[in-house]
């Protein structure tokens, strides 16, 4: 029993880190506008980080503080984690919006449905009508 519970803590384990690996950003990679999306990454620090990174690759966190002037060890936290800024949180929820996403609405999520205006019967009425005084004139 206690080897069960000991493989499913394990195997808890390593799906908690791949997802969170997941979310982080690879610095190496990243676009100029990537960076820009993590908390306490400007415009700036990410121009830094890539003119730093023509030179080579960043080997670890310790590499990326010591060769990019305003990455401390929070920025540093931040791009390893994948911690967005609200303004991409909001640029995000807007792609899911725009997409149509139907679960998040279904949710409840997206506050801003557009609906399709209900069908009116006027033609209908206006086509009976010229048929009704039609068969009425003869």
């Amino acid at each position: 029993m206690n080897r069960f519970i000991r493989g499913l803590l394990s195997a808890a384990s390593l799906f908690v880190i791949g997802v969170a690996s997941a979310f982080a950003l690879d610095v190496n990679k990243a676009s100029l506008e990537d960076l820009q999306t993590i908390k306490g990454v400007g415009p700036v620090i990410a121009e830094r980080i890539v003119t730093e990174r023509r030179k080579g690759a960043f080997k670890n966190d310790d590499d990326l503080k010591a060769r990019v002037p305003g990455v401390g060890d929070v920025v540093a936290g931040n791009i390893r984690q994948g911690t967005v800024k609200a303004s991409a949180d909001k640029a995000a929820a807007g792609k899911a919006k725009s997409a149509g996403n139907v679960r998040e609405q279904a949710r409840g999520k997206v506050t801003e449905v557009k609906d399709k205006p209900a069908k009116s019967d006027k033609p209908a009425k206006l086509a009976k009508a010229v048929k009704d005084a039609k068969a009425g004139s003869k």
